[in-house]
């Protein structure tokens, strides 16, 4: 069995070789096939340039023939060889085997059939194997693998070796063909065109686009001959391209929005094809820029959704946050030098950066194809945080002069911090002394309105300091520091010579305007008289109110309105004034004339005006003309008592003006006089340099020019007031003489003879004193010849009011007795019109004397005025025999002449007592320069408590002689009946018959004389209670004033109940009113006056109330304010700028 089992080896091994033979020799024939086809299609599409419709089948074909080639003939055989797959038996390689060795034949054929036979019986295996075995010897030495001659193959290798040969040579000489050709042939779908004699040049950038954004294909032609156009074929169109010259073309794609596959044809070539390629841009999906505002701007934080240029205050935080997509990287740059820093996070970057000056800056973007970027180029504009703006305007009060107030408008961009107010005393070195501030209240934070009142006379301080103000405003900048602004330094000069000649050169402008203004009222009322007369022409034969007399109307309503703000004005003027004097310590006589004159300017502006104002108001509302026609009589009657009054206050107001000279001249020569001394004093010490003797020569010029502006103001001021006081002459005269003893006085110097300069001097200083003392006595009225003068007037209308009061009682009898159609009741009228007449011309003397004598009360013209219509009125009633009515007219018109003759008794004994201290100072008994002597009353309001305690008791003593005289009302019925038979002239029986003695209808009763005694001393109280109220208000004491206003109006009413003979119930009332009101005032008094005791040795700033026209400017500045305030929604901070800047121009 082993010999049949080598036999078997012995034929695998023939398989094998079988199979290897197969192998190679269908590799040979493999490779050479190949090469040959190969060869043979890539010189065709090398030359013939296959078009793909045969070039794609073929290459097909060809990939088919190789697979199935090798598949055949190489892999077939080695699986073979690996016993993989079907192989050829034993038997069959037998026979092959066989065949080739003739010797074997078909012995190995049988060994293998009897192997295959030996199962059929046990007793014949042996007999088989035996067979088997000599068979297999047999077979032993035969060498099976020869069977197989593998150098057979050997004439396929001058093939394979040739065609290698060739591909060498091919290869090495014309390397293009089988680079072309391959490339071709591996694609196998596109189609190539022969090679043209020009290239197509496409640069890379070309063939990259980016997406939604326009792209141009650029194609450029190199070669020997070139064409004139190229055409693109691209989406299935064939388009021309655009030529841009040498041989360049270009087309250009809109919008690219995807991938596009082109390739360019010209004159029968065609291009290789080209690929677009698309790239995406950096998108950003959104931005968000935070703006942190600093805190003191007051501006919440500000999101916005937008890249954009940024305007925000200097110190704002912003944070950019930008999300994107297709990014790769986002750099920022600020003043392209600065990088920022950026953070990533999860597809967002972000960045932050305080700004404080103004930058630009940008954003790179960086996609993720590294050319692609995208920039964005802003600016940040920064709005500085600007100093506060400070606009602040003075006023100083025209009055005193030391107080003032700030007005003005304090503003800031983003708010202010603070407002304050700074004063410092200042020595005469520069050295601040004492410095105080106070802050102000800051209303609106952004624009405040400054409204400050300063008083610097409460300021304690010597002579030689100086006070410095500034009102400074901080505001709230948190990221420099609050800054600060100052006002302009304003200064209060020391007291002393220079500050009093302020305040002589501030009364000296006052007095000016207040007759500026008083001449413009008075023209104006006239021209309201004419208007008025025009008017009432025009309504005689008018049946009803036209238009045009209704717009007449309407205009002289408005006309009567500016008066009556002008009168303000005057009385706003006088009120100035009486400051002035007060603080400059005028003569209680100029006072007390001041308050005259406001009193009879009260009565005008207070009852005149109104009442005109009234009654054109109620004529404007009449529609009858002849109701308007009436109406306007009436008005034109109380026009002519309003000219007079107005015509006596501007002679009285010049009169004021004309004694304001004298003493201010007084008080010049005072100050002369105090530069005299002090050359005098130096002369004593011996000093007698040439410095002493310029001195001397300066104070002479000085005194030489002051004495002419003196004079010539002097002498315009007579001319104004009427009034020839020679003044200015004998001041001119008398400073003659002392210009002449300066003068010796410097040569003296010179001389140095001190006995002699200092006697000159002596003698300047003596005339300059006499001087003063009579300019103060001149300007005190204290004129001896013009007192007697008006003594005299008064006097004979004192008389000539009797008179015409007796007179016109004997009318009144007679006409009760008369009949009226009797020829008597003629005589009677022409009684009355003489009457009429006299009247008239008491009413022009008293209305002369008015306008040059203060003490005539201030009704005194209405009074004249009221006699004079009364009298026309009962002369009107008499000649139409209506004796009621006229006794009634009779009856006022006494009224009225007792009135009068009450008014002039006191005007008398006022006249008379002047003359008296006139004489008395003149003897050398001193006095106040007005001619009263004032007593304590006049040292501040020192004693007016015990000055009051005497006005108490004499009119307790009065109050009991009321009471007396009620209670003797009995008897007088038949007193009165035995006097009223015997009066027929003189004092007495004006009295008797004035009284009336019997308790008649309208409960008149008492002793005519008596009452008369009674109303004088009413009224003498009175006086001296408004000269006390005077004197009290003029040196600070307060609480009292509106007491004794009170008191006395109620005085006047007992005054006129006891003129006109009314001792009735109502007036012991009113008597035990006044009692208790004089007794609560003289309480005030003492308690003020031990207040002052206590506080006067203690320097204590006490700030005094604020001027009425500082009070009224710093209203207008307050009303002006609010007036163009706007609440305006928030302003971005440069239309807010431009706001502020408008408010200020309107302030």
């Amino acid at each position: 069995m082993k010999l049949y089992e080598d036999l078997i080896d012995k034929l695998d091994l023939f398989i094998r070789k079988y199979y290897f033979n197969q192998l190679l020799k269908g590799a040979l024939l493999f490779l050479i096939i190949g090469l040959i086809l190969f060869l043979v299609t890539a010189m065709g599409e090398y030359y013939l340039y296959f078009p793909v419709a045969v070039k794609l089948p073929l290459v097909i074909l060809l990939a088919a023939a190789g697979v199935w080639g090798l598949v055949r003939y190489v892999i077939t055989p080695l699986f073979r060889m690996q016993k993989i797959g079907k192989r050829i038996t034993h038997e069959q390689a037998a026979v092959i085997i066989g065949q080739h060795f003739k010797e074997v034949d078909d012995k190995i054929l049988n060994v293998i059939q009897l192997r295959g036979q030996a199962a059929v019986t046990a007793a014949d295996m042996s007999l088989l194997e035996a067979g088997i075995g000599q068979k297999t010897a047999q077979l032993a030495h035969v060498p099976f693998t020869n069977a197989v001659d593998l150098r057979r193959n050997r004439k396929y290798l001058p093939w394979f070796a040739g065609l290698v040969m060739i591909l060498a040579v091919v290869g090495w000489w014309m390397p293009q063909l089988l680079k072309d050709s391959t490339s071709r042939l591996l694609q196998p779908a596109t189609a190539f065109e022969p090679p043209a004699p020009f290239t197509f040049r496409v640069d890379a950038p070309a063939l990259r686009a980016t997406l939604w954004q326009p792209h141009d294909i650029v194609v450029r032609l190199e070669g020997d001959k070139l064409p004139e156009a190229v055409y693109i074929h691209i989406d299935g169109e064939a388009l021309l391209m655009t030529p841009l010259g040498d041989h360049t073309f270009r087309y250009t794609i809109a919008r690219v929005n995807n991938t596009h596959s082109f390739y360019f044809s010209t004159v029968g070539y065609q291009s290789e094809s080209y690929r677009l390629v698309v790239d995406f841009l950096p998108v950003i999906d959104a931005v968000e820029v935070v703006l942190r505002y600093p805190r003191h701007t007051g501006k919440a934080t500000e999101t916005l959704m937008v890249f954009s240029d940024l305007q925000v205050p200097e110190g704002t935080i912003i944070t950019w946050k930008i999300q994107a997509q297709h990014t790769h990287n986002i750099t920022v740059l600020m003043d392209s030098v600065q990088v920022l820093q950026t953070e990533q996070k999860g597809g967002a970057w972000s960045w932050e950066k305080q700004v404080l000056d103004q930058a630009a800056f940008r954003v790179l973007i960086q996609g993720e194809q590294a050319r692609l970027t995208d920039t964005f180029a802003y600016t940040i504009s920064v709005i500085k945080d600007n100093l506060p703006v400070l606009e602040v305007q003075t006023r100083r009060d025209t009055v005193i002069g030391d107080q003032m107030v700030f007005t003005g408008l304090a503003s800031d961009d983003y708010g202010l911090q603070s407002l304050t107010f700074h004063y410092e005393v200042i020595d005469a070195s520069g050295k601040v002394v004492t410095q105080k501030s106070a802050r102000l209240p800051v209303g609106s934070p952004l624009t405040a309105q400054i409204s400050h009142y300063f008083d610097a006379g409460v300021i304690d301080r010597l002579p030689d300091q100086n006070i410095r103000m500034y009102i400074q405003a901080c505001d709230n900048d948190i990221v420099n520091g609050g800054k600060c602004v100052r006002s302009a330094y304003v200064y209060l000069k020391e007291k002393g010579a220079a500050g009093a000649r302020e305040e002589q050169n501030a009364l000296e402008q006052n007095a000016e305007r207040l007759q500026e203004t008083l001449d413009a009222s008075r023209k104006q009322q006239q021209s309201m008289q004419k208007d008025m007369q025009d008017l009432k022409n025009k309504m005689l034969d008018a049946r009803t109110m036209d238009w045009q007399q209704e717009q007449q109307l309407e205009a002289m309503v408005r006309e009567q309105e500016q008066l009556k703000k002008q009168m303000e004005a005057v009385r706003k003027r006088l009120e100035e004034q009486q400051k002035q004097t007060a603080q400059m310590e005028m003569s209680p006589s100029l006072m007390e004339k001041q308050e005259e004159v406001k009193k009879q300017l009260n009565q005008i502006i207070d009852k005149e005006l109104q009442e005109q104002l009234q009654r054109l108001q109620e004529l404007r509302q009449q529609k009858d003309p002849q109701q308007a026609f009436e109406k306007m009589q009436q008005m034109e009657q109380q026009n002519k008592l309003f000219q007079m009054n107005m015509e006596r206050v501007q002679e009285l107001i010049k009169q004021l003006e004309l004694q304001l000279a004298m003493e201010l001249a007084a008080q010049k020569i005072d100050e002369f006089v105090a530069k005299e001394q002090d050359i005098l004093e130096k002369t004593e010490r011996g000093d007698l340099s040439g410095e002493l003797k310029k001195e001397q020569e300066q104070v002479r010029k000085d005194f030489e020019k002051m004495v002419q502006e003196v004079t010539k103001d002097l002498n315009a001021k007579e001319q104004q007031a009427k009034k020839e006081s020679a003044a200015g002459a004998e001041m001119k005269e008398d400073a003659a003489d002392v210009s002449e003893h300066m003068e010796e006085s410097g040569e003296s110097l010179d001389k140095k003879d001190q006995e002699g300069a200092r006697r000159q001097q002596q003698q300047s200083i003596s005339k300059m004193q006499q001087m003063s003392k009579k300019m103060k006595e001149k300007a005190g009225g204290m004129d001896m010849e013009q007192l007697d003068l008006d003594i005299k007037a008064t006097r004979q209308l004192l008389s000539n009011l009797l008179r015409f009061s007796f007179d016109q009682e004997k009318l009144i009898e007679k006409v009760k007795v008369t009949p009226v159609h009797s020829n008597s009741f003629v005589d009677l009228n022409k009684e009355q019109a003489r009457l009429a007449a006299n009247a008239r011309m008491i009413r022009d003397s008293l209305f002369s004397l008015s306008k040059r004598v203060f003490q005539i009360a201030a009704t005194v013209n209405k009074e004249t005025t009221e006699l004079e219509l009364n009298i026309q009125q009962s002369l009107k009633f008499l000649q139409d025999r209506q004796t009621s009515l006229a006794q009634v007219r009779q009856q006022h018109a006494m009224t009225n002449a007792n009135s009068l003759a009450l008014i002039l008794n006191e005007l008398l004994e006022n006249l008379m007592g002047e003359m008296q201290s006139s004489g008395e100072q003149s003897g050398g008994s001193g006095g106040s320069p007005g001619g009263k002597s004032k007593g304590k009353s006049g040292e501040g309001g020192e004693g007016a408590g015990d000055q009051l305690k005497d006005i108490i008791t004499k009119q307790q003593q009065l109050g009991k002689g009321m009471q007396q005289g009620q209670g003797r009302q009995g008897q007088g019925g038949q007193t009165g009946q035995g006097t009223q038979g015997s009066g027929g002239s003189g004092n007495n029986g004006q009295g008797s018959s004035g009284g009336g003695g019997n308790n008649g209808p309208d409960g008149e009763y008492g002793d005519a004389k008596e009452l008369a005694r009674m109303a004088r001393e009413q009224a003498q109280l009175r006086q001296q209670l408004n000269q006390l109220n005077s004197i009290l208000n003029s040196k600070g004491i307060k609480g009292v004033g509106k007491q004794m206003t009170d008191l006395q109006h109620l005085m006047d009413k007992n005054e006129t109940d006891l003129v006109n003979r009314r001792l009735t119930r109502e007036l012991l009332l009113r008597q035990q009113e006044i009692m208790t009101r004089l007794l609560e005032a003289e309480k005030a008094v003492r308690e003020q006056e031990q207040d002052d005791k206590r506080k006067g040795n203690t320097a204590k700033e006490t700030e005094r109330p604020v001027p009425p026209d500082l009070k009224d400017y710093m209203k207008q500045q307050q009303v002006l304010f609010e007036q163009y305030k706007t609440q305006a929604p928030v302003l971005k901070p440069y239309y807010k700028k431009v706001n502020d800047n408008y408010l200020q121009k309107v302030k």
